[in-house]
């Protein structure tokens, strides 16, 4: 399986992660704009259209499902991706499927509260869900609250985790982020 990855063009050390990522853990991968043109202010970044425009396009093709991942992806083992395309759910009710999160609080090993959405299998079911969202929060934290609404099994994570994100400089918020600082409470990661 390919990863539809998100990339902003204008970050160097973000390709440079996304070669290393290549050749050390073996992704696959086509990447798409993480940034649009507007014409009167130049480019902006927009990662609720750079998400959505891969929803659309695997609605468009209907694909049952697709997976994502945005060009700060470090997965955690050569084996890793591999094992987490042999752990996506094959059930009625996942609408998402999330190979790493931080900032996360599981209680009695479900997740419940998480940021990050940087790794992660979307399911046809939630397609018109996501697309139809609104945009004034950050796409992580629209799911997380979603989640939190209806929980139950409709987003479920990998186990062990198989991804976390390089530390550097945030294209939302501009923040230096340290992300082995940011791992949530009884993170498991996989190690083959």
């Amino acid at each position: 399986m390919i990863a539809q990855l998100i990339h902003d063009s204008r970050r160097l050390d973000r390709a440079e992660m996304i070669k290393e990522q290549e050749r050390v853990n073996g992704l696959k991968c086509i990447l798409w704009p993480a940034r649009f043109f507007d014409a009167p202010n130049g480019y902006i970044l927009g990662p609720w259209a750079a998400h959505k425009q891969i929803v659309r396009w695997a609605k468009e093709q209907n694909l049952p499902y697709v997976w994502i991942c945005e060009d700060d992806v470090k997965f955690t083992h050569p084996k890793a991706i591999d094992y987490f395309l042999s752990q996506i759910p094959q059930d009625n009710h996942t609408n998402i499927f999330l190979g790493g999160v931080w900032r996360s609080k599981w209680i009695a090993g479900e997740l419940k509260t998480w940021s990050g959405i940087h790794c992660y299998v979307m399911f046809s079911k939630f397609y018109d869900k996501f697309l139809a969202a609104p945009e004034e929060k950050p796409v992580d934290i629209w799911i997380a609250e979603w989640h939190a609404i209806y929980g139950g099994n409709r987003i479920s994570t990998c186990k062990p985790l198989v991804a976390f994100c390089y530390d550097g400089i945030s294209g939302t918020t501009g923040d230096y982020l340290i992300h082995s600082d940011l791992v949530g409470e009884d993170s498991e990661f996989f190690n083959g």
